[in-house]
C-alpha cells in the first residue's frame, strides 16, 4: 500500500481550508491502564474511548479515522479546531510516551483497492513554549485534495501461466553458491531420456537465491525464470555419457553490499537450507552462457586484490522458542569457543572488519571477553528478570577493525558466568577482509568494492593461473557469462566495466553437483482466477481440505483448494518461504473485482517457528510468519495477518491493513482434520441436534485483582452487548465474585471453575474471557486447565472463544499442544472456533480490539452476517496495525458464520390484549398468558414456519458486588441478569404462538423491568428475540391452594438407569418434574432448583439453567445437569425442587461411579422378564461413547450354548440395548420355556475386556 505521510506542525491558528471531507472529533480520555510486570515495576498505559493503536508508537493510544474516497483521488490529513488540555502530571510516566515529541503527528494511508483513506491521530504533545505534555480532546480531521498521480504504484504484475504448465520438469537443489555440473548418470537419476534429448533444448530454471521481499512493492522475479547454462558436446544432437550441463547456483542465503558501512553483509534465509531449480527439455534451444568480450576502454583501476567475507552462523538454538533468531554455540558447562578462520593470501595491509552478536541471560550483569588475534574486547550484557513477560535474554555486538598477521583470523570468545544458571549464546561471526587474487584451484569467488564507481574501467590481474581457469561474470544470476580472458604466463587478466560492483568466480575444473530432487507434475497456480476462499493446504490433509472445499461450493462460496508445495513452486521457485503464500494471494487479490472476488484464505495445518525440522516432532505443515526478535517474548510473536495484507506497499507490518479474512486449522494429522471438518460442518448445517437457546447465551469470564482491571474491562463489555444486542443474554462469572480458597498449588476458585465448565456444558455463541492467562489455561487461580477442556462435550453447542489473554493459543511451539488449540482440537466438544492470542498482549489493547468484535459481530451487511474471518479483519482495522492486533489469530474456518439465529421474534399480546407499550404488568402469582409471532428482516411474519418457541421469562436484574479476595482487588459493583420466573416450550403455527404460566410467589417485589428472551427453530431454521415492555413487581392476592411439592422422577444419564447403576466420572444429573402449579425455576431467593451430591451440604449446586419445560405445558419439564470429575465408587444424590406456590419435595438416588481404564459392566438384564414372544437385552456400564465389541451368549440351564451374536457399535450413554433375543436358537428354531443364562463379554478399542451375566425366564 503506498504511504502517504501528512505531519504537521500546529502551533496557533491555521487558516481554514476548502475541505473535501469534515469531521469531528471528541476523544473521552480515560484513567490510564496500569500493569505489575513485577514487584517493583508497574506499566502505565494512556487510554481513551476508542482508541486504536499504531506501530510507529508503541502503547500510545492513537485516533483511527476511516474515510471513503473517490476512485482514482488522492488525499491528505490535516487538523483544526483543536482543543488541549494538560496531561495529568502522574501520567507524565506513562509507557511511550517520548515518542510523542513536539508535535501533534498525523499519519494518512491510501488503501487504493477499497477506496479509502486510513487517518491516525498521535494526540498527545509535548508544549514547547511551556514543556509540559499536553493531549486533544477535541478536533477536526479534514481531507485535502491532492494530484491523482501521486496514488500509490501500480499493482504488481503476474504471469497469465506458468512455466510448469506443460512440458516435463525436474527439480534440483543447490546448499550454496558457486559452479554445478550436472551429468548423464544426473539426468538418468532425475528420469529424463537422456537417449533420445536433444541437448540444445536443455533448460535450466531458478531465480537465484535470498528470501522472496516481503515488501509488496519490491521487486522480484515471477513464477520461474530461466539462466544461462553450459551444454558440453550439444553440438553432436546428442547428450552423451562424457557431456556435462554447467550453470551457476545461488545459495538461498543472500549476500549484499553495504555502502555506507563498505561491508558484506550476509541475510540467512530461515526458511530453507538449499535454493531450488528445475530442469527441462524440448522446445525451443535453451539460453546459454555466452563469451563476453573484455572492455576495449583503458583500464582506470588495476585490480590485484578482491575483496574476502565470510558469516558464521550455527542456526541451532531458538532461546525462547519464538521467531526467527537462532543462535548457535552455547557458554554453560563449556564457557569458552576458539573459533580460526583461514583466509588465503590475507592481505595484511589492511585491517580486517570483524562483527559479531552474542546473547546472554543472568540475572546479575555478565560480560564475554572476545578476542580477535590477541586484541580483546569487553563485551557487557545486561541483567535479565525472572518476572512474566520479561526480556528473556539481552544482546550485545563487536564492530571492529583489526589488524591481523598471518593468513588466519582467531577468535578466542570466554563467558564469564557471574552465577551458575547463566548462560551464553553466539549467534554469528561476519569477517570483511582483503585477499590477493591468488587462485589455488576448485573454484574462487571475488570482487573488489573499491574499484567500483561510475566511468571506472578494471583490469583484473589473477595469479597462479593456468589455461584451464576459466572465469565467469555472475553478477546478474539469470545471465551469466564467461569472461574472454588472456594468459600472460601464470597471470589470467581480462578487463571489464566497473562503473558498478561485479561479481565473478574462477574454476579450474572442480564443480559442486547439486542434490537431485525428481520429477514435477505440471501445474498452473499462475492461470488461476480469483475465487471466494482458498484452502492453502499440507499435501497429508488434502482429502479433508477437499471436502471442507466442497462443502462452502455446494452453498456458494467459490473455494478452491492448493498445495502450498505447488505454490513453493511457482512463487519461490521451489523452496519453502511464506512470501510465496502471500503473494499467491496478491495475485487473486490483484485480479478480483466485486463479490466474485477473494475474501478468505484457510491455512489448512499447524505451524512451527521451527522452519527446519530442528525441533523433534515437528509441525511445520503451513508456516507462519515469526518476527525477527526472538529474545523478548513480549515482541516476539506469529500471526498469519501477514498472508492478508496485500496492497503495494505492505508487508512490513508498519501500516498495513488486512484485506481478507485468514484462519488457520491447527491440525498434525488426518485423523485430527477429519474432526476439525467435521465440526465446521455439524455446526454450519442446521439441524435438531444443533439448535437451541443456548445460541442466545453469551459468556464473559472476568479475572481478577490488577486494581479490578478485568472485571471492569469485562464489565464494559458486557454492557456493551446488553444495549446493542438486546437479543442475547450475558452470563458473568467474574471470579472475584465467588469464594477463593487455599489448596496445596495455592488461590484457588473451585465454584467459577465449575461455573465455566457448566456453561460450557449448557451452551454459548460466544465464551470470552478477560485476563491473564497462558499456554496452560486461565488465571493464576487455573480457573481453566486443560483438564477441564479435555472433559467438555458440548459437540453440538460449541462455543466461538474470544480470549484477550496472552498466549492461550501459543500454535507456533511442536512440542506442546497449547489450551487454545486443545479447545479446538476436542473431538467430542469445545470450540469450533478461536479468536485467541498466540504470544503476551496488554489489556488495554485486547479491550479495544475485543470490543471491536462486538461492534461487528452482530450487524448484517447486505443481508448478512459477517463471516469470522470478516468479523475479525474489521475488528482488527478498527484497533489499529500495531502489534497487539497481530499476535490475535483465527483458528477456525475464517468463511463460518456463527450459529445466528436468522428470524425473529417479538411479543404481541399479554393476556390476550396487544402489548402496551408502556409497559404491561407481571405479579406475583398471576397467571399470564404471552402471545408473540416470528418475522423476518423486511418484518413480515414467517407464515410458513412452524417450530417451537422456548421463551425464558427473566425478573429484574440483581444487583451484585465481587468479593475483593486479594490485595490488589477491591469489590466491584455489577448486575446480573439471573432470576428466572419461567422456561417452557410451546408450538409456532404458522409463525404465530402462545404459552401460559404461572409466576412463582417468590419474585422481587420491587417494580421495575425484566426480560422474555425467546429462541424459535424448525427442523431447518431458527430465530431468536427479546421483550423489555413488561414491569415485574408487587404480588397477586389471590387464593392459592395447592400445598403438595412437585412430583420428581430422578435418574442418572437417562430414564433407563437403574438405582445404584454405573456411570463414569461425568454423569448427568436426569430428573422429570411435575406440578399443577408450575414449577419455581430460580427466583433467587432460596427456593431454587438443587442438586446435594454425598450429603456434602455445604456444596449445593443450583439447577435453575439445566431447567427446560415441556411443550406446551408450564407444569412439568425435566433437568439435564452435567456433573464432571467424581471420585470412583458409589455416591448419593439428592434433589430438591419447589413449585411456583414456594411447596417443596426432595428426591433421592444412588450411583457408582466405575474407574476410568476398566471396562466395568452391571445390571444385564431383559425387558420384558420373563417373556414369551420377543424381549430387549440391557446392561450398564461405564463406556459411553465408546466403540465397544459385544459378545452375547446364551445358555440352557445345563450350560448349553444356545445361542450367541457379535455386535460392535458405538455406545451413546451409560446403558445400551444392542440385541433383542425371541428365545430361539442360533438355527432359528424355538427353544422350550425355562431359565436361561445370559453372558456378555464387553471389550472397547483399548483391548480391555469385561464380562457380565443375567437371569432370563422364557415361558411357552
Amino acid at each position: 500500500m503506498k504511504k502517504y505521510l501528512s505531519l504537521f506542525v500546529f502551533i496557533g491558528i491555521l487558516v481554514q481550508l476548502s475541505y473535501a471531507q469534515q469531521k469531528s472529533v471528541e476523544l473521552q480520555w480515560d484513567m490510564p491502564v496500569e500493569y505489575d510486570v513485577s514487584d517493583t515495576e508497574t506499566v502505565k498505559i494512556l487510554s481513551f474511548q476508542g482508541a486504536a493503536s499504531f506501530t510507529d508508537y508503541g502503547a500510545l493510544p492513537v485516533y483511527l479515522g476511516i474515510f471513503d474516497t473517490e476512485e482514482g483521488s488522492s488525499y491528505s490529513a490535516e487538523l483544526t479546531n483543536m482543543i488541549f488540555e494538560p496531561l495529568p502530571l502522574n501520567q507524565y510516566d506513562a509507557r511511550d510516551l517520548e515518542l510523542a515529541g513536539d508535535d501533534i503527528k498525523v499519519l494518512s494511508f491510501h488503501k487504493q483497492k477499497k477506496n479509502q483513506l486510513y487517518v491516525y491521530v498521535l494526540p498527545v504533545r509535548k508544549n514547547m513554549l511551556t514543556g509540559t505534555w499536553e493531549r486533544l480532546v477535541s478536533f477536526s480531521v479534514g481531507l485535502v485534495p491532492e494530484k491523482a498521480t501521486s496514488i500509490a504504484k501500480e499493482a504488481a504484475s503476474f504471469a497469465d501461466n506458468s512455466k510448469l504448465s506443460d512440458g516435463n520438469w525436474y527439480k534440483i537443489y543447490v546448499p550454496q553458491d558457486g559452479m554445478y555440473q550436472l551429468s548423464y548418470s544426473d539426468l538418468e537419476t532425475l528420469g529424463l531420456p537422456v537417449n533420445s534429448l536433444d541437448p540444445a533444448t536443455i533448460k535450466i530454471y531458478g531465480n537465484g537465491g535470498g528470501i522472496v521481499p516481503e515488501n509488496n512493492s519490491d521487486d522480484r522475479l515471477d513464477d520461474l525464470n530461466e539462466i544461462a547454462i553450459s551444454v558440453s558436446g550439444e553440438n553432436d544432437g546428442s547428450f552423451d555419457s562424457g557431456d556435462r550441463i554447467t550453470f551457476y547456483g545461488e545459495s538461498p542465503h543472500k549476500w549484499t553490499y553495504n555502502p555506507v558501512n563498505k561491508t558484506f553483509e550476509q541475510e540467512v534465509n530461515p526458511y530453507s537450507t538449499r535454493n531450488g531449480y528445475f530442469i527441462t527439455y524440448g522446445g525451443d534451444a535453451g539460453k546459454r552462457i555466452a563469451v563476453r568480450e573484455q572492455s576495449s576502454s583503458a583500464p582506470t583501476n588495476t585490480v590485484t586484490k578482491s575483496d574476502y567475507f565470510l558469516n558464521h552462523e550455527l542456526e541451532e538454538v531458538n532461546l525462547i522458542g519464538s521467531g526467527r533468531e537462532w543462535y548457535g554455540e552455547i557458554f554453560d558447562i563449556q564457557t569458552s569457543y576458539k573459533l580460526s578462520f583461514e583466509i588465503p593470501d590475507l592481505d595484511q595491509s589492511e585491517p580486517v572488519d570483524f562483527y559479531t552478536r552474542l546473547a546472554g541471560r543472568s540475572t546479575t550483569s555478565s560480560s564475554f571477553d572476545v578476542s580477535v588475534n590477541g586484541s580483546s574486547t569487553n563485551v557487557s550484557i545486561r541483567a535479565v528478570s525472572l518476572e512474566y513477560g520479561s526480556t528473556f535474554a539481552f544482546t550485545g555486538t563487536v564492530k571492529k577493525s583489526y589488524d591481523v598477521t598471518g593468513n588466519s583470523v582467531d577468535v578466542d570468545i570466554k563467558y564469564n558466568k557471574p552465577v551458575s544458571s547463566a548462560n551464553g549464546w553466539l549467534d554469528r561471526i561476519r569477517i570483511n577482509a582483503r585477499r590477493a587474487l591468488r587462485f589455488y584451484g576448485g573454484q574462487m569467488p571475488f570482487c573488489d568494492s573499491e574499484s567500483a564507481y561510475y566511468g571506472n574501467i578494471a583490469k583484473f590481474v589473477i595469479s597462479n593461473a593456468n589455461s584451464s581457469v576459466k572465469v565467469y561474470d555472475i553478477s546478474d544470476h539469470q545471465n551469466v557469462a564467461r569472461m574472454d580472458t588472456d594468459l600472460n604466463g601464470s597471470e589470467l587478466t581480462f578487463v571489464a566495466d566497473a562503473s558498478e560492483l561485479y561479481r565473478y568466480i574462477a574454476v579450474e575444473n572442480e564443480y559442486l553437483t547439486p542434490e537431485l530432487g525428481g520429477a514435477v507434475e505440471n501445474q498452473n497456480l499462475h492461470a488461476h482466477q480469483p475465487v471466494n476462499m482458498v484452502i492453502v493446504t499440507h499435501p497429508e490433509f488434502s482429502s479433508q481440505a477437499n471436502r471442507l472445499a466442497e462443502f462452502h461450493n455446494n452453498r456458494g462460496l467459490t473455494t478452491r483448494v492448493v498445495d502450498v508445495f505447488k505454490i513453493y513452486n511457482e512463487f519461490s521457485c521451489g523452496t519453502q518461504d511464506i512470501t510465496a503464500i502471500r503473494d499467491y494471494m496478491r495475485m487473486l487479490y490483484d485480479r478480483s473485482s466485486g463479490e466474485s472476488g477473494l475474501k478468505y484464505l484457510l491455512l489448512f495445518g499447524d505451524a512451527s517457528y521451527d522452519y527446519l525440522d530442528r525441533v523433534p516432532d515437528n509441525t511445520n505443515f503451513i508456516p507462519t510468519w515469526e518476527s525477527i526478535n526472538s529474545e523478548d517474548a513480549t515482541n516476539s510473536y506469529a500471526t498469519d495477518d501477514y498472508f492478508g495484507c496485500l496492497d503495494p506497499g505492505e508487508g512490513k507490518f508498519i501500516s498495513d491493513e488486512l484485506d481478507i479474512g485468514i484462519g488457520r486449522l491447527v491440525v498434525t494429522n488426518i485423523e485430527e482434520a477429519a474432526m476439525a471438518v467435521d465440526k465446521i460442518i455439524n455446526y454450519s448445517v442446521p439441524s435438531e441436534e444443533t439448535h437451541g437457546d443456548w445460541r442466545n447465551n453469551i459468556t464473559i469470564v472476568a479475572d481478577d485483582e490488577d486494581d479490578n482491571l478485568h472485571i471492569r474491562d469485562a464489565d464494559r463489555l458486557a454492557r456493551f452487548v446488553d444495549t446493542t444486542a438486546r437479543a442475547y443474554n450475558i452470563n458473568k462469572v467474574y471470579i472475584d465474585s465467588y469464594q477463593q480458597v487455599i489448596a496445596s498449588g495455592g488461590e484457588r476458585y473451585p465454584d467459577a471453575n465449575e461455573a465455566i465448565n457448566t456453561n460450557m456444558a449448557k451452551g454459548n455463541l460466544i465464551m470470552n474471557y478477560v485476563g491473564h492467562g497462558g499456554e496452560i489455561g486461565w488465571a493464576l487461580e487455573r480457573i481453566l486447565e486443560l483438564t477441564d477442556i479435555n472433559s467438555w462435550t458440548n459437540y453440538d453447542k460449541l462455543a466461538l472463544f474470544i480470549t484477550a489473554t496472552c498466549e492461550f493459543s501459543r500454535f507456533d511451539d511442536p512440542e506442546r499442544v497449547s489450551a487454545g488449540e486443545q479447545v479446538f482440537l476436542n473431538p467430542d466438544g469445545g470450540g469450533v472456533a478461536l479468536m485467541t492470542t498466540s504470544r503476551a498482549t496488554f489489556a488495554s489493547s485486547n479491550y479495544t480490539l475485543n470490543r471491536s468484535i462486538y461492534a461487528n459481530a452482530f450487524k448484517k451487511e447486505n443481508g448478512e452476517y459477517p463471516r469470522l474471518g470478516d468479523l475479525l479483519r474489521k475488528s482488527k482495522i478498527a484497533a489499529g496495525s500495531a502489534m497487539n492486533a497481530q499476535k490475535f489469530i483465527l483458528i477456525g474456518d475464517p468463511a463460518m458464520q456463527l450459529a445466528y439465529p436468522e428470524l425473529k421474534v417479538e411479543t404481541t399480546h399479554f393476556n390476550g390484549e396487544p402489548i402496551n407499550q408502556s409497559g404491561d404488568t407481571i405479579k406475583a402469582l398471576d397467571f399470564v398468558t404471552i402471545s408473540g409471532r416470528v418475522y423476518d428482516d423486511n418484518g413480515k411474519t414467517a407464515n410458513s414456519f412452524n417450530g417451537v418457541v422456548y421463551p425464558t421469562i427473566y425478573d429484574k436484574p440483581s444487583q451484585m458486588t465481587s468479593l475483593g479476595n486479594d490485595d490488589n482487588s477491591s469489590p466491584f459493583d455489577f448486575e446480573q441478569m439471573n432470576r428466572i420466573l419461567y422456561r417452557g416450550q410451546a408450538e409456532v403455527i404458522d409463525g404465530e404462538f402462545s404459552f401460559s404460566f404461572q409466576v412463582p410467589k417468590d419474585i422481587n417485589y420491587s417494580y421495575g423491568n425484566g426480560k422474555i428472551s425467546y429462541y424459535v427453530s424448525d427442523e431447518f431454521t431458527d430465530g431468536n428475540g427479546y421483550d423489555e415492555h413488561f414491569i415485574i413487581g408487587g404480588f397477586n392476592n389471590s387464593n392459592q391452594n395447592d400445598e403438595k411439592g412437585p412430583e420428581i422422577k430422578l435418574f442418572i444419564n437417562d430414564p433407563y438407569f437403574s438405582n445404584g447403576g454405573l456411570t463414569n466420572s461425568d454423569p448427568l444429573i436426569y430428573a422429570e418434574i411435575f406440578d399443577e402449579s408450575g414449577i419455581n425455576v430460580g427466583t433467587g431467593i432460596g427456593h431454587d432448583i438443587t442438586a446435594v451430591l454425598d450429603s456434602n451440604y455445604d456444596k449445593i449446586y443450583v439447577l435453575n439453567d439445566f431447567y427446560q419445560g415441556v411443550l406446551n405445558s408450564y407444569q412439568a419439564g425435566t433437568v439435564e445437569y452435567p456433573l464432571f470429575n467424581l471420585a470412583p465408587g458409589a455416591h448419593t444424590l439428592e434433589l430438591k425442587v419447589w413449585d411456583a406456590l414456594n411447596n417443596s419435595s426432595t428426591a433421592q438416588i444412588s450411583f457408582v461411579v466405575a474407574g476410568e481404564n476398566d471396562v466395568i459392566l452391571d445390571n444385564l438384564n431383559c425387558y420384558p422378564n420373563p417373556f414369551s414372544a420377543s424381549t430387549k437385552i440391557f446392561f450398564e456400564h461405564n463406556q459411553s461413547g465408546e466403540m465397544l465389541t459385544m459378545d452375547y451368549m446364551i445358555f440352557d440351564f445345563s450350560g448349553r450354548l444356545v445361542f450367541d451374536r457379535t455386535v460392535t457399535e458405538e455406545t451413546k450413554g451409560y446403558r445400551t440395548s444392542s440385541v433383542t433375543w425371541n428365545g430361539t436358537n442360533n438355527s432359528g428354531s424355538y427353544l422350550p420355556g425355562g431359565i436361561y443364562i445370559c453372558k456378555l463379554i464387553v471389550t472397547n478399542e483399548e483391548g480391555v475386556s469385561s464380562a457380565v451375566t443375567g437371569k432370563f425366564v422364557l415361558t411357552r
